[in-house]
């Protein structure tokens, strides 16, 4: 379980020590980023409709996806900080294993986008994996202009943020918890005053949009 009382310094990722083994680091990266898709691009589209062509639109819709995705950077950085935590090898003594890099248990999150400064979005996310969530809001006349001059330069004022709390355990509350009982309820106490922890985050960062990709999902439709 996630030692809520043991973060390791990782650049550029929030990550903790187990508290049961030194194979296994739990990560997350510090700042929401823009989902990529199987194919590559980002995945955020723009459907915009007008009444004949060359006329400002009249209103369409804005989605996208947000996930805490760690990079392969990120996660080798998080395996090295566990790597750098264990006990140096006895002599003759087997190879240890891989550490393993673990994602945190959401218990509660909200998302937000503030996509302008007259448009933003709130969802709730997946909770499960890289907490994916996906943000859709219609658009009328005046914020589907908008968009459309903010979709050319990628968005560049754009902030998304997540706002929740994961699962955690705290070793030293645990021990002082169990060291008040009798010795055959130390281990129940242990457990118990462990699986009670929250680890509340927020994490929010700019939206980071390439601006080519990102041409390939807008579709204009002229009525």
């Amino acid at each position: 379980m996630l030692n809520a009382a043991n973060p390791l310094p990782v650049p550029g990722v929030l990550a903790w020590a187990d508290l049961d083994t030194a194979d296994t680091v739990w990560a997350l990266p510090l700042r929401p980023r823009l989902a990529v898709g199987a194919d590559g691009i980002p995945e955020i589209s723009l459907l915009l409709y007008r009444r004949g062509a060359g006329n400002p639109p009249e209103g369409g819709q804005l989605s996208l996806t947000v996930d805490l995705r760690l990079t392969p950077g990120e996660r080798e950085a998080a395996a090295k900080a566990g790597v750098a935590r264990r006990p140096p090898p006895k002599p003759g003594a087997p190879q240890l294993p891989p550490v393993e890099v673990r994602t945190p248990q959401w218990v509660a999150a909200t998302v937000r986008a503030e996509l302008l400064p007259t448009l933003s979005v709130a969802g709730t996310p997946s909770l499960l994996g890289d907490n994916a969530c996906v943000l859709a809001v219609q658009l009328d006349a005046a914020r589907a202009a908008a968009v459309q001059d903010a979709w050319a330069d990628g968005f560049p004022d754009a902030t998304v943020e997540f706002d929740g709390s994961v699962e955690g355990a705290n070793a030293a509350a645990a021990a002082a918890t169990a060291a008040t009982q009798a010795p055959n309820m130390a281990f129940m106490v242990a457990a118990a005053a462990r699986s009670a922890v929250q680890v509340p985050l927020l994490l929010r960062g700019p939206l980071i949009l390439p601006p080519g990709a990102i041409r390939a999902r807008r579709t204009d439709l002229t009525l």
